[in-house]
């Protein structure tokens, strides 16, 4: 009838302005993160998780500190195995040298992955030990990490590979508040990038949140973005 398929229009519009509220693409991070992030209207500075990107105080991160992800719209990092169903009675973890390694046993264990594999068990990978004790990602994180025995899921910045428990993110946004053991060695006055970004940067003793081009690296406030004449960070000189 007219009428529900005018209510069904209306539910269509409905779920699309729910979506584009949500849409992790307003975010606009130079350095991408390993959080989960999202867009929310709701965002206020000073607000756990907001100002995720540095720019946008309604980009925000989720699954971190109690703040859920909405079912659409979130961007997730993309684990390392894949599984549609979780395997039962074998481990598995991310092994980069597959398929080379051991004939390929155990290799494309989720049927998508080459590198991710199964391991252990009493069938037929019981002679592959499942590394367990490390980090163990597809592609190298900006964020710091290390292996915190004190770790479990649901504990913050734990399972960071995706894979380990006690794998742990640390010193980045958001996980600033955990500190990065001494096997991490962070500079405590200048920026810090596993990956160089391709936005210039310099260091401003005066930066605070909300600032633009503030948190550049994620990890100091006073490592800050510049651009000069262009860009997003336009207004921003570049000092030395």
């Amino acid at each position: 009838s007219d009428a529900s398929a005018e209510q069904e229009h209306l539910l269509v519009q409905m779920r699309g302005k729910l979506t584009m509220a949500a849409d992790y693409r307003k975010c606009n991070f130079i350095v991408e993160p390993e959080t989960p992030h999202y867009w929310d209207e709701t965002c206020t500075m000073g607000m756990v998780g907001c100002w995720a990107d540095g720019i946008n105080d309604k980009c925000r991160f989720c699954d971190y500190q109690g703040i859920d992800c909405p079912e659409v719209g979130t961007w997730r990092p993309k684990l390392a195995c894949d599984f549609d169903h979780e395997p039962v009675g074998v481990g598995y973890y991310w092994d980069p040298d597959c398929p080379s390694v051991g004939k390929g046993l155990g290799c494309l264990a989720d049927g998508k992955n080459q590198g991710c594999r199964f391991c252990g068990g009493s069938g037929n990978y019981s002679s592959i030990p499942c590394v367990v004790d490390q980090c163990t990602f597809e592609n190298e994180p900006a964020t710091p990490y290390y292996f915190d025995e004190t770790c479990y899921n649901g504990k913050v910045g734990c399972l960071a590979d995706g894979i380990h428990d006690k794998c742990r993110f640390c010193g980045r946004r958001p996980f600033e508040d955990i500190t990065c053991p001494d096997s991490v060695p962070i500079i405590e006055s200048a920026c810090w990038f596993r990956n160089q970004p391709t936005v210039k940067y310099y260091w401003e003793p005066d930066c605070t949140m909300g600032m633009l081009g503030c948190w550049a690296d994620g990890i100091h406030a006073q490592c800050r973005f510049c651009d000069g004449t262009q860009g997003e960070f336009a207004g921003v000189a570049c000092r030395s």
